[in-house]
């Protein structure tokens, strides 16, 4: 599409079918799985232990390795700075009818002698007993969904956040939603802090509508050796004002476009690097059913 990304590759679905086959997992997983009690927490538990310790103990296959070594050092070749990436979850059947949001690991600011490890954790998330429950309960077999992961260059972001190409509070409005926040999405994402709201007509101009200034108590960073760390925000301007009402807009022309090309209502994750620069980080389709409720920042209230 054109659109400012991250540098990044796929280890497909036949990488994870292969990891599989070269440790003699599959049938492995799947005695397991046709012993599995849906309806019972204990059974959900058990299973999981056991498939997520099969796969976290396995080898990665040396082929795979040497492909990842490879990637990364091409990605590098363009990065400033220490390169960190982010490892993800891309399985087959995520995304489609079924939303799996949430369901599975992301592992973030990962140096790149731990992709391997990480990968084998993203994978391993597939065998969690939520995930577990989500995928058996819509009807998917654990062979239907192999496990593609995404590596992609890590954005140290100044301002992050998601825009949604529908009101989820009133689809029938011409209004594009940006939610924001400081710092890397991380906290906006399992719903540690309160994002700033920018609504958008969709029509230019594109009028603009902002919420109340909204300060951050805290915000999520990179930290120095690597991982995330969670700082203070309190001296940060409100996170609504990361996006001026310029940038604001061509945010909102890339979600339409993105909408127009996938043909369905878009769900994107978006971040501003530390030099001003935009970058789309995701684009999938927004069930409206998966997008929570803002949380009420409750902690100015008083109590009678």
């Amino acid at each position: 599409m054109g659109h400012p990304e991250p540098r990044g590759f796929v280890l497909t679905a036949n990488s994870y079918n292969y990891f599989l086959e070269t440790n003699n997992l599959r049938e492995r997983i799947d005695h397991k799985l046709v012993r599995l009690d849906i309806n019972s927490a204990s059974s959900l538990e058990k299973t999981s232990k056991v498939l997520v310790e099969l796969i976290l103990s396995a080898q990665v296959p040396m082929a795979i390795e040497e492909e990842i070594t490879a990637a990364l050092k091409e990605i590098s070749k363009e990065h400033k700075g220490r390169l960190g990436v982010s490892v993800r979850s891309s399985p087959v059947g995520e995304d489609s009818e079924a939303s799996f949001s949430r369901q599975y690991e992301s592992v973030l600011i990962v140096e790149p002698n731990l992709v391997v490890q990480s990968y084998q954790e993203v994978v391993a998330s597939k065998y969690s007993p939520r995930a577990l429950n989500y995928r058996i309960n819509y009807g998917l077999s654990d062979r239907e969904t192999p496990m593609a992961v995404l590596v992609l260059e890590m954005i140290d972001a100044g301002a992050s956040g998601v825009v949604y190409t529908v009101d989820p509070e009133n689809p029938d409005d011409d209004t594009v939603v940006i939610h924001c926040t400081r710092g890397l999405g991380k906290l906006l994402v399992d719903g540690s802090v309160t994002p700033s709201v920018i609504r958008v007509k969709r029509e230019p101009p594109g009028e603009l509508e902002r919420d109340n200034e909204i300060f951050q108590p805290v915000k999520a960073v990179s930290a120095s050796a690597g991982g995330i760390q969670i700082v203070s925000g309190v001296n940060d301007v409100p996170a609504n004002l990361a996006l001026d009402d310029d940038s604001a807009r061509k945010l909102v022309e890339w979600a339409i476009k993105l909408e127009d090309f996938y043909g369905v209502p878009q769900d994107i994750e978006w971040c501003i690097d530390n030099q001003g620069k935009l970058v789309i980080l995701q684009s999938r389709p927004l069930h409206l059913e998966d997008v929570e409720p803002e949380m009420i920042d409750c902690s100015n209230i008083g109590v009678d």
